[in-house]
């Protein structure tokens, strides 16, 4: 004679099992969540309100990431315009101030100028 294997009366076979598979399963999913922080997308600087540039090089930076920003389409055409006026409004404050000199501020000028151009001959055929 061939005898049932498992719990007698305890209903089908292999229902403890399941039950401690679920229940280590869910254990885990709640340790994962309350041990590991949500992490948020790293979003670049889109805009830096009253930025102060110490130097041309900053600008450069500055107007590098500007470039790549509006390239990615993470800032719209207008808003690209306008952060490179204020670049450029910040060179001339440097060439006041006597921080910034000739070749250097004349090349970035025109890659903003040309920039710039850029943008707007893309927005006009948009």
């Amino acid at each position: 004679m061939i005898h049932r294997m498992g719990n007698d009366g305890d209903g089908p076979n292999g229902s403890d099992a399941l039950w401690w598979v679920v229940g280590g399963t869910v254990a885990a999913v709640t340790l994962y969540r309350l041990l590991y922080p949500r992490v948020e997308p790293v979003m670049p600087y889109l805009e830096v309100k009253e930025q102060s540039f110490p130097d041309v090089n900053s600008v450069a930076v500055r107007f590098g990431q500007i470039r790549e920003l509006w390239s990615m389409g993470y800032i719209d055409s207008n808003d690209a315009i306008a952060q490179a006026g204020k670049l450029a409004g910040a060179l001339l404050e440097l060439q006041k101030a006597g921080k910034a000199f000739g070749v250097t501020v004349e090349n970035l000028t025109t890659r903003i100028d040309r920039f710039v151009k850029d943008v707007s001959e893309y927005q006009a055929a948009a």
